[in-house]
């Protein structure tokens, strides 16, 4: 099924002033005599509560050589407002476009500035700057499996489980970590942009993801099976005919509609151009949902070879990704009470049979880890296992690995304690749930009590609540805000016990309870 005649429009990157919006329009006769062809659609929206006044936006414009899809943003919104909105007829902006008949709606974020966790000098009262929202996270699906007959080749069961979900928990947002499309399965059909395309449009047309995607917003990230399986920089060089064409496929169902690429303090005009090492794609990103803060990282553009020794010089990150990484581990390790670091592959190194994860690039990881493990309230989520798995990482760092949404899961047990790093106790397991073509992690985020945050974790797997666990963070220890406007920003940096000098060819220096970290980046290492 190549599902050419394919529309939706659905949300993706929020925050607490802007939404993005991503449709696929095909072309139709704007009038049944005419041979006139639409070339995209109008937006219009209003706020619910009470209700307002139709807003013109932007149009969304669309063409064949990117498969009919577009993306605007919708911006100069209310935080924490539902809206509704339409599609309109590019050139009859009164009427609804034929594709889009029906009213969809989404919620800003709420306004960062309200959201901060309050004094330590306060008590365990409740925190009116505090935040309390749900998000799943999950990876990994393709259409019609576990195979149910011809009629079910549409079907993603785990998108209809999950939907049960979002409208009992109330899920703000879905987190996708990676291989939203199978592209080299069952049959690569070829370095070909269109195949690609035909891969995403098969998953979207599946009416209970087409049906997710209009209901909640999605942001992604991809993986390898975005291009081809277990896929690195490397790899891609050897075979530099089939990177374009997926990374094309990939900006134009997931890239464009995720937030603005990360950049980090730097004047780099190729990074705030949206360029990395050797001018390729920044495809990693952070964002804010009140108090929570998240870093997408991308490992895929810019690692070695999977199978390259471990040493100084292997990289999954990348140079400068790493940089406005720890550039932002910086800016919220005392600002925002809970970090979320989204790795599409495990940062837990208990899996076997694998060189696909950070277990082969642990040199790399252990310098990421000798920061990490001082910032307060840090989970990790992840997927591509396949299964279920969750773990401690050095006592402070809790990982949750899900997936997939729907796919198969491994016959046999690939993951155990006494893996890699587990036999030293760096790594500890919590909980292995490996069977299951249908899995997906809830996270209700719950910062209303300034000296009790907490993360309520709740895995689904096919349709039933497999296990939960609640995840208990520490208050940050956060000084009274500085009482002179104009000394505002040296002195709220240095009252928030940072010295943060960044240099994208040479250092970042980070202050952390106490712990002096320098990275060099021409050396790699920390001294």
């Amino acid at each position: 099924m190549q599902e050419h005649d394919l529309s939706f429009v659905r949300v993706g990157a929020v925050d607490h002033k802007s939404a993005r919006l991503v449709a696929r329009i095909p072309p139709f006769p704007l009038v049944p005599d005419n041979d006139q062809k639409g070339t995209g659609a109008r937006v219009a929206y209003r706020p619910t509560k009470p209700v307002g006044r139709w807003i013109m936006g932007p149009e969304i414009k669309v063409s064949a050589d990117r498969d009919w899809v577009g993306a605007v943003t919708v911006d100069g919104l209310w935080a924490s407002t539902e809206y509704e909105y339409r599609l309109l007829l590019p050139t009859l902006s009164n009427s609804h476009h034929p594709y889009f008949p029906r009213l969809q709606t989404f919620t800003t974020f709420p306004d960062p500035a309200l959201s901060s966790p309050i004094s330590p000098h306060a008590t365990g009262e409740s925190n009116s700057g505090g935040t309390h929202f749900t998000f799943a996270a999950t990876s990994c699906v393709k259409p019609g499996f576990p195979y149910r007959g011809p009629s079910k080749k549409r079907e993603i069961r785990g998108a209809k489980y999950l939907l049960n979900e979002v409208e009992r928990q109330g899920v703000k947002f879905l987190l996708f970590l990676g291989d939203y499309i199978y592209a080299d399965t069952p049959v690569y059909p070829g370095p070909k942009k269109e195949a690609y395309w035909t891969r995403y449009r098969q998953v979207f047309a599946s009416p209970w993801m087409k049906a997710l995607v209009e209901k909640i917003p999605m942001i992604a990230i991809w993986d390898d099976h975005e291009s081809f399986n277990d896929w690195s920089e490397s790899v891609a060089l050897k075979h530099p005919e089939r990177f374009p064409p997926a990374q094309t496929a990939y900006e134009t169902y997931l890239g464009q509609a995720n937030p603005a690429p990360s950049v980090g303090d730097t004047d780099s005009t190729s990074a705030t151009m949206g360029e990395d090492e050797g001018g390729r794609g920044v495809h990693y990103y952070d964002f804010r949902y009140g108090d929570a803060a998240f870093f997408v990282w991308d490992t895929r553009s810019f690692r070695s070879a999977n199978k390259a020794v471990d040493d100084d010089s292997k990289t999954m990150l990348g140079e400068r990704q790493k940089v406005v990484f720890l550039d932002w581990l910086a800016k919220v390790n005392q600002t925002i009470t809970w970090k979320f670091v989204v790795s599409s592959v495990p940062l837990m190194t208990l899996w076997s049979l694998t060189d696909d994860t950070w277990s082969a690039f642990q040199t790399e990881r252990d310098a990421l880890l000798d920061v990490m493990q001082y910032i307060p309230n840090v989970i990790v989520l992840s997927g591509d296992r396949h299964e279920f798995a969750a773990a401690s990482i050095r006592t402070t760092i809790t990982e949750f690995s899900t997936s997939p949404l729907s796919q198969f899961y491994l016959p046999i047990r690939t993951l155990s304690q006494s893996h890699n790093r587990g036999a030293t106790g760096e790594d500890i397991l919590l909980k292995y749930l490996p069977d299951g073509n249908s899995k997906f992690s809830t996270f209700e985020v719950d910062t209303r009590i300034a000296n009790q945050p907490v993360v309520r974790v709740r895995v689904t797997i096919d349709g039933e609540e497999a296990w939960a666990v609640d995840v208990h963070g520490k208050q940050l220890d956060i000084p009274p805000p500085p009482k002179g406007i104009g000394s505002l920003g040296k002195s709220l940096l240095e009252l928030l016990g940072f010295k943060v000098s960044l240099q994208v060819e040479t250092k970042v220096f980070i202050t952390v309870e106490a712990h002096h970290f320098f990275w060099n980046t021409q050396r790699r290492s920390w001294f």
